[in-house]
């Protein structure tokens, strides 16, 4: 908690000495120099929202700018696909829905009481796919980003970068879908809201397992293709998935498990990715949050059931 506070604090820092070079330097800046101050400031304000979720619960993207395409002489195309990516991830992240609908979500993942809208659950499938729908066609790298073939798909991919939106969108996918799972603590006692729950449930478990399980085929594919890659980051994908195993952990009855297969692959990457530590700072197996986390996900009998279901309302 200390690291992400100097963290914030850095950040803020850089941020307050970037607008002061807008104000007061950039009439006196070459191209180079006004074209590299603004994509730090726009990469510090995205660094800046990923500390405000962990000290804060706080998922708001919305203040994010659009970073310029424009490439500098001598940059790559790759330079452009590149900050193309942040531009759509920010699309996704910082747009009205994302942002109120992950407050409720940024809950769910510490186990506090949350509250989540019949229109606000009804709308995720179809504002992602819209999102989706809309790419351009080097990071759309399926029709379906819900595909049964995932791991087909992942595979074929050659560019951490390209993998980028459709790590985005199974991320909030398993953590916005994951939150449904939770147990009603009083019977509702209507047999159409019971049945209408029960429905989205369902589907929610459904989609749940598959998006985790796409995480973790992102996670290995990345690990072959750029160990290095942001924001597809060692912390940022095991933290996710840390996130939603939490969420299924402390909502579900029925002991919702994710397929044995994803478990042995994300061991897999996790002790690849120990392996890149040099001699003698590698973490051993038995203090591993991973391992504890794995194992907790499949223990239910210690879950606290008394946590309220979130409440499902019909607005108009």
């Amino acid at each position: 908690m200390v690291e992400y506070a100097e963290a914030r604090r850095l950040a803020t820092v850089a941020l307050l000495i970037c607008d002061d070079l807008e104000a007061h330097e950039s009439g006196r800046m070459s191209q180079v120099e006004r074209v590299m101050l603004r994509r730090h400031y726009v990469a510090l304000h995205i660094w800046e929202g990923v500390i405000n979720v962990f000290l804060e619960l706080k998922f708001d993207f919305s203040r994010v700018p659009a970073v310029s395409t424009e490439l500098l002489e001598g940059e790559s195309s790759e330079i452009g696909q590149y900050l193309n990516m942040w531009n759509l991830m920010t699309q996704l992240i910082g747009s009205p829905y994302i942002t109120i609908l992950m407050l409720q979500i940024g809950r769910a993942v510490h186990g506090q009481s949350y509250e989540l809208t019949l229109d606000m659950i009804l709308q995720f499938e179809q504002k992602v796919l819209e999102w989706w729908d809309n790419l351009p066609d080097d990071f759309r790298i399926c029709d379906d980003p819900f595909t049964p073939a995932v791991e087909q798909v992942v595979d074929s991919i050659t560019s951490s970068v390209v993998l980028v939106p459709f790590a985005i969108l199974h991320a909030l996918s398993a953590l916005v879908q994951s939150s449904l799972l939770r147990p009603p603590s009083v019977s509702l006692q209507n047999s159409a809201t019971d049945d209408m729950i029960r429905i989205i449930q369902e589907k929610a478990t459904s989609i749940t397992l598959s998006s985790t399980k796409a995480l973790v085929y992102v996670m290995k594919r990345n690990l072959e293709v750029d160990v290095e890659a942001v924001p597809l980051s060692i912390g940022y994908m095991l933290g996710t998935l840390h996130a939603v195993c939490s969420i299924v952990n402390n909502c579900t009855t029925d002991g919702v498990q994710l397929p044995v297969e994803v478990f042995d692959l994300l061991f897999r990457c996790f002790t690849q990715i120990n392996a890149l530590f040099p001699p003698g700072h590698q973490v051993p197996a038995s203090s591993s949050t991973l391992e504890a986390f794995m194992a907790d996900f499949k223990n239910f009998k210690n879950v606290d059931r008394n946590i309220p279901f979130p409440t499902i309302k019909r607005r108009g």
